[in-house]
């Protein structure tokens, strides 16, 4: 006997420590509504991915001999009053509510994750100029503003997102900002600075990293909130033009027959409610996901 089995001890078995992601992923699959919400973006996304092979109709072509049918076996959502096929309208136009709800978020999230990190870094006079400008961007209300900035620089998908994303940046310029003056004075940063790091790099490789959990959750919920403010911009004639399609400007042409073709404007509600329903459960989730305070 080897020292009788190192006097009768046995080792402790090894656990093997998971990852922030695998941890935040663990803590995401016991939230069954936000993996519900998971579920049904990734379908819309894939379904706007692979528009021309789930629908058999073309979404501009006219045909003035089928307008105003209603739901049946050949136009699952019916026609509209160009005779063009709803179901493939709301499809196509997953495609236009998703991109202007993901580039306009990214469009915010880098200019005012910038200007935030600046201003938290430096302080003083810098910190004061930033945040005095962006407050005054802040009290106009959001969707006035995309309106204002729309009708300025007229109507497009391009400009839509550059609005929408536009309105949104003092919110992520507070949430960077608080994040990095709450970590910037950590050892960590110290060192870098002590060892000669460039600004730059004690920005982007130490200070950034640290902040990105607030920022990830702002995020994921921020994109439901712009697919709302695109549509209403193109509900009032400011966003996406026809032919294209585009859920906001479906809701408009079909508000003057909602008394007589309901399909037209029930089905594009139908949309946009399921997608931003959808994004907020998965927001809500993944924020109780990063919340440390959480413990599953």
């Amino acid at each position: 006997m080897a020292n009788n089995k190192n006097n009768g001890q046995t080792s402790a078995p090894t656990v093997k420590k998971r990852s922030q992601l695998q941890e935040m992923w663990r803590r995401l699959k016991k939230n069954k509504p936000a993996v519900v919400g998971m579920c049904i973006i990734i379908a819309i996304a894939l379904m706007a991915i692979f528009a021309p092979y789930v629908t058999p109709y073309d979404y501009a072509k006219q045909d003035l001999k089928a307008t105003f049918i209603k739901p049946c076996a050949e136009h699952i959502m019916g026609t509209d009053n160009f005779g063009r096929d709803i179901y493939t309208r709301i499809v196509y136009g997953a495609r236009i509510s998703l991109a202007i709800g993901l580039v306009s978020v990214t469009i915010g999230c880098l200019v005012g994750g910038s200007l935030g990190a600046i201003a938290a870094y430096y302080g003083g006079k810098v910190d004061n100029g930033i945040m005095r400008t962006l407050d005054v961007i802040n009290s106009i209300p959001s969707l006035l503003l995309a309106i204002s900035l729309s009708a300025s620089l007229g109507t497009g998908l391009g400009n839509a997102m550059m609005a929408v994303g536009f309105s949104s940046i003092p919110t992520y310029a507070r949430i960077v900002r608080a994040s990095v003056m709450s970590v910037k004075g950590e050892e960590y940063v110290e060192a870098a600075i002590s060892l000669g790091a460039s600004t730059k790099r004690v920005i982007l490789r130490h200070i950034i990293p640290n902040c990105l959990a607030p920022l990830i959750v702002q995020t994921s919920m921020r994109v439901a909130g712009a697919i709302i403010t695109a549509a209403s911009l193109s509900f009032i004639g400011l966003g996406v033009q026809p032919p294209t399609p585009e859920w906001g400007s479906m809701l408009s042409t079909g508000r003057q027959y909602i008394r007589t073709h309901w399909h037209m404007i029930i089905f594009p509600g139908l949309a946009i409610m399921v997608t931003v329903t959808s994004l907020n459960l998965f927001g809500d989730g993944v924020r109780d996901a990063l919340d440390p305070r959480l413990k599953q």
